[in-house]
Order: structure tokens, then sequence, then C-alpha cells
């Protein structure tokens, strides 16, 4: 067993095992509630709405928050929706400059490559980050993500624990489901592009869907799975991830790119024009995807209509 997944695995479980609303909008949203309002003795008005904004069930009735952390969720809600003559206190957000729990100050910016506009990489200590930051880089690749906000989500979860490493984040990202890549630096690549291919499964609009076509569903997705690139699939997140993680291990996963992709290369490309470095991971194809999540073209007689497999049935 890797002993880095191993620790990685311990974080996982004290950190957010039993992750709660404060914690989600810490890494979601930037929430800090290490100041202290005026005491509450009852729920402020607006707990319900900001609960429903931010997407909690029961409208946060289940959620084990003190009124006077409601208080302090709620003024960052009315922070986050209001105009912007109201900006957000700086006392609860990390992204505030004058917080002195901000991002600006506490996060290690020179952790963030940012090679094209879509995507930020943290990444690993011999690519481009500094040599002091090496400690926690215990992994021969490189988190990338494609979105300022997931780029904020991996800078906070670095911040939140002074034994973070790539593969202790790496899990942190799997179980909630935020879809990331594992990339290598390579020299001198040549992409391969694979032909686009359709749907193989067909059937005819009035078909009555049966278990059996659900079995057969999930045959040819664990088809795709079984391949080296098949990892691929849990690092998208998603319905995606979720399929996959029926059949893949976290563990497999966060050993890194495939053997079949640092050979013959394929898979995922990014910085392609660069003449020093590009990043690559492996990668699914669209048809890939399609059949991962049991798509089949229904023919109508005018056209093809996709339709999502019907999942298994009683």
């Amino acid at each position: 067993m890797n002993t880095d997944t191993d620790e990685a695995s311990k974080i996982h479980d004290y950190d957010w095992d039993t992750a709660d609303l404060i914690s989600n909008l810490r890494y979601s949203y930037g929430f800090v509630a290490f100041v202290v309002p005026k005491k509450e003795d009852k729920t402020p008005e607006g707990w319900k709405h900001a609960c429903q904004h931010f997407g909690f069930r029961k409208d946060g009735a289940e959620q084990f928050v003190s009124n006077t952390d409601r208080q302090l969720i709620c003024q960052f809600h009315d922070g986050l929706m209001g105009s912007t003559d109201r900006p957000l206190p700086q006392d609860i957000h990390d992204l505030h400059p004058q917080n002195y729990l901000s991002l600006q100050v506490l996060g290690n910016l020179s952790l963030i490559h940012r090679p094209i506009p879509n995507l930020f990489v943290f990444a690993h200590h011999d690519i481009c980050a500094p040599q002091e930051e090496s400690d926690r880089m215990s992994a021969d690749w490189s988190i990338g993500v494609e979105t300022p906000e997931a780029a904020l989500y991996v800078l906070r979860v670095f911040q939140s624990h002074p034994g973070h490493t790539v593969v202790s984040v790496a899990h942190r990202l799997l179980s909630k489901g935020v879809q990331f890549r594992t990339l290598v630096g390579r020299k001198n690549v040549v992409q391969v592009h694979q032909p686009y291919k359709e749907v193989t499964f067909y059937r005819k609009v009035s078909y009555k869907f049966t278990n059996d076509d659900y079995e057969s569903s999930m045959l040819a997705c664990w088809q795709i799975l079984d391949q080296q690139r098949g990892r691929a699939a849990l690092l998208m997140g998603g319905i995606v991830g979720r399929i996959a993680k029926e059949y893949l291990s976290t563990e497999s996963v966060l050993q890194g790119p495939s053997v079949e992709l640092l050979r013959n290369g394929g898979g995922y490309v990014a910085n392609l024009e660069a003449k020093l470095l590009a990043y690559c991971d492996d990668g699914l194809t669209e048809h890939d995807i399609a059949i991962i999540i049991g798509s089949y073209s229904l023919m109508t007689g005018r056209s093809q209509v996709l339709v999502s497999s019907p999942g298994g049935m009683e």
C-alpha cells in the first residue's frame, strides 16, 4: 500500500469526513467563521433564505449550527448577494485583502501555474514551484483544474492543514466529485487525434428497455473503464465520476497517469504550443463518455435521438 495514500486518508478522515455547512461554505465560498459577532439567542432573519441560496437541504433546519454562526452566515450571504456598494465585511471573507486569513496572506500563490486561460496547475516542484514546497508535493504529478472557482477551492484545501500534499488534496477532490487532472510535464509532445465515433447502441423509438439493456450497457462501461485511460473517468467528477467509483479504486487513480500515456502519448494535452513543456494526462473521448453513461440512439424515422441508460430495473 502506498504510504502517501495512507497519510492522505488520515487527513481526509480527520478534516472533513463529517463535512458540515460551515466547512462547505469555507472551501467553496471563502467563508471565515473565526470572528465573534454579537451573541444571538435566536435564529436570525434570513437564515432560511440563505440556506436555500447555498443549496442546503431542508433550508438548513438539519444543520447543527449555533445562532451566533447563523448570524455570520447571514451577513456573508447578504454580502455575496448584495449590490456592489455593499461589499462583504473583511472579517468573514478570505478574498478580502485586509482579512488576516486572506488567501493573499496565507495562500502560496506561487504554487499556481496558468499555462493557458482554462487551466490552473498546482505545479510539482520540479516544474515551476519553489524548491521549499517539495515536501508538500509528494507525487510525480500535479493537480490541474479548469475553473477559477476550482482553483480557489484547491488553494483553500492546501491552506487548511499543514500536512496536506498533492495526494491528500486529490483525495478531497475525489470525495467531493470535483473535476481535476493529474498532470505530468512532457517535452516535444505530439498529440494523437482519435477519430470521432458515434454511439453504437441503436434502438427503435418504440423500444421498451429491459434489465438486459442495463446489463449490456454496464458491460460496455466496464470495457472502457478497464483500460488504462479509464482512470480519467473518476477524475471527471459528476455522474461519470460516480459511475467510475463503482469500478475503480481511489488508490489506483492516484498513482498518476497511465503507462500507456507516458509511453505512447494521446489523451489530454495542454499548452501544446509551448516550446519547452506541455501538460498531459489520461483522457476520454466523447464516445467513451457516451458509453460510460449508457447512451443509446433511438431511431425515430426522421432523426436519431440520444438517450441515457434507464439504469437498473426491478
